[in-house]
């Protein structure tokens, strides 16, 4: 991680920091309202962390005062949702076991040898 990363990844930790002691002292309506954009801001941090960025991306980050948060903005703005993930995840995966159980029910009906 370059150190130009490094200092991005620091204040969107910053941030998070910041957001989860604001939420952790108000009132459960104002966190459960609250809910989704920590949950992505986490997945943005994860992202930051482990990915190496580009030239590019870093030069569109660094400059930013608050990095999550212009991430998070973005994100809010995009076609893309965790929904999207979800449902493809969903639907990858019942069809991963739905063919394996198809399998093994054929090769217990069909034994070979």
């Amino acid at each position: 991680m370059t150190k130009q990363q490094m200092k991005v990844v620091a204040q969107a930790e910053h941030e998070m920091f910041c957001l989860r002691d604001l939420l952790e002292g108000s009132v459960p309506a104002k966190v459960m309202n609250r809910a989704y954009e920590y949950v992505i801001k986490q997945d943005l941090l994860s992202v930051l962390r482990e990915t190496p960025l580009t030239h590019q991306q870093l030069s569109v980050l660094t400059p930013q005062r608050r990095p999550l948060d212009f991430l998070y903005r973005l994100w809010l703005k995009t076609e893309y949702s965790h929904i999207d993930a979800l449902r493809s995840a969903v639907r990858r995966e019942t069809r991963r076991i739905y063919l394996k159980r198809q399998t093994e029910a054929f090769r217990k009906e069909h034994p070979m040898g």
